[in-house]
């Protein structure tokens, strides 16, 4: 055979085993491809779910997941004009005066310290030299009394007897009359120029000059009854919002003087505060004064927002409502050109704590110069749902909240399907390696995929998403961490982490 026509039957040969190799799969070969090509297609099943996110029961626990129901309920905007506390004038401050001269034994006041109406905080010698001589005039005039009714007494079975006339006890009689107005009118001297009128009665029951005197926290109540008693003068009647308020609210602000010193009468010893009672300070402008003059006479109730530190209290909230507008004053600001307006603030114990000494010392919810926000009503959606603002993920013009995620039926078969195929894999994996591939796919807690919503309002406290269908009345959601979970979701679709249905062969 010629060499040339030999060498082309052998590369006719080679290239014929080639196709026939190519065309004709081998049985494993096709074992594989449709192995592969199944797996292939439960892949794209799990990838038509869509995002979500798996959390385990201790994540659940430690980002502090809640979940509650959508409701569809009317929302009010409101905007925010900025308020300030201020003490409540002739209520919330008060100067402990000295009620005579004389020079300061003893000092029982601390700063910082809470006190109860007829405490006494600090003892004044008296060296006023006219509260000294009315003392004089008022134990002279009662030992004159005394002596006379010593006489009177000795004289009045003489007078039975006609042993002595008439006419001498009468003068007695007389003159005692006038001993009993002078004395009246000296004790009132000596309370008119300072003293207590408990100590005045001592001074008369003794019969002994007073040296020095108490000051005590005064007993407000006692007080303005007192000055509405008939022949007082005009009636002062306390505010309403006042009575349901108790009076042990004060507490020492400062001290202005020290044991020692010399005090002029009428001087303060001490600034008192009682925060039981506030005012919140509104400034308005112009346009809102229609809307707060409103709000005073209808009596509506509204709300304010606090950004004070102690917000974080876990008694208490940084939104305080049912506020009510008690008047809106009549001048400008000058340099502002903004409206005062007044609303009541009913104020709180936090925490009350005892010293060594007995001494009480209150922390109160709110602060004379703390700023705040009042909350005005202005329009209102109807239809929407309103949420937390937490619990809407924004980023950019999408918006997603999260529900728990539904499994569909395939997820099932898949889940069957690999049971059968770890099986098979049992005979050539050791005890430790299954129990290690039992643990990697431990099923999540809770699975919580986005719901794409349209958000209608949003503000720091609330959003309003629109109950278009994709979120509907009645759906439960996670009402808190969106923002985390919209992360969690970014993360593992970026391989960063997450639950993740692929599984190694």
């Amino acid at each position: 055979m010629p060499r040339p026509l030999w060498i082309g039957l052998v590369v006719l040969a080679l290239v014929a085993g080639f196709l026939v190799r190519g065309w004709v799969p081998l049985g494993g070969d096709h074992h594989d491809g449709v192995a592969h090509e199944e797996h292939d297609d439960d892949h794209d099943d799990h990838d038509d779910e869509g995002p979500h996110v798996a959390l385990s029961e201790e994540a659940v626990a430690t980002i502090g997941l809640e979940l509650g129901q959508a409701q569809v309920a009317d929302f009010t905007r409101t905007t925010a004009i900025p308020a300030e506390v201020v003490e409540f004038p002739g209520v919330s401050a008060h100067k402990l005066a000295a009620p005579v001269r004389g020079v300061v034994s003893a000092v029982a006041a601390e700063p910082g310290a809470s006190v109860d109406p007829g405490d006494a905080l600090f003892t004044i010698q008296i060296t006023d030299e006219q509260v000294v001589e009315a003392q004089l005039r008022l134990i002279e005039a009662l030992t004159r009394l005394a002596i006379v009714d010593e006489e009177l007494e000795r004289l009045r079975p003489l007078a039975a007897s006609g042993a002595v006339s008439g006419r001498q006890r009468r003068d007695l009689e007389y003159e005692r009359r006038e001993l009993q107005t002078t004395i009246r009118l000296r004790r009132d001297e000596l309370i008119v120029r300072g003293l207590p009128e408990s100590r005045v009665e001592a001074l008369v029951n003794s019969g002994r000059l007073l040296e020095s005197i108490s000051v005590r926290v005064p007993l407000r109540e006692q007080e303005i009854a007192r000055s509405a008693e008939p022949g007082a003068g005009a009636n002062v009647q306390p505010v309403a919002w006042r009575e349901a308020v108790p009076t042990e609210d004060f507490s020492v602000e400062t001290l202005l003087v020290e044991p020692g010193q010399t005090v002029d009468r009428g001087q303060a010893l001490c600034d008192l505060a009682s925060h039981a009672q506030l005012y919140l300070r509104v400034q308005a402008f112009e346009r809102d004064v229609p809307l707060l003059a409103r709000l005073a006479e209808s009596g509506e109730t509204i709300s304010a927002e606090f950004g004070h530190s102690l917000k974080t209290h876990g008694a208490t909230s940084s939104i305080v409502d049912g506020l009510q507008v008690r008047y809106v004053a009549n001048h400008v600001d000058p340099e502002s050109q903004a409206y005062a307006c007044y609303i009541p603030l009913v104020n709180e114990v936090l925490t009350e704590s005892t010293g060594p000494a007995g001494r009480r010392y209150r922390t109160w919810r709110f602060s004379v110069g703390q700023r705040a926000h009042l909350l005005l009503p202005t329009t209102q959606i109807e239809g929407g749902i309103p949420l937390p603002a937490d619990a809407v993920a924004i980023s950019g013009p999408t918006a997603w909240v999260f529900r728990p995620h539904e499994h569909d039926d395939h997820e099932e078969d898949q889940d069957h399907h690999e049971g059968e195929a770890h099986e098979e894999e049992a005979d050539h994996l050791d005890d430790d390696d299954h129990d290690d591939d039992h643990d990697d796919h431990e099923e999540p807690f809770l699975e919580l995929e986005p719901v794409e919503v349209v958000v209608l309002h949003q503000d720091p406290r609330s959003v309003v998403v629109a109950a278009d269908g994709n979120l509907s009345p009645g759906d439960t959601i996670a009402m808190n961490n969106a923002y985390q979970l919209r992360i969690a979701i970014d993360a593992a679709a970026s391989g960063g982490g997450g639950h993740d249905h692929h599984h190694d062969h």
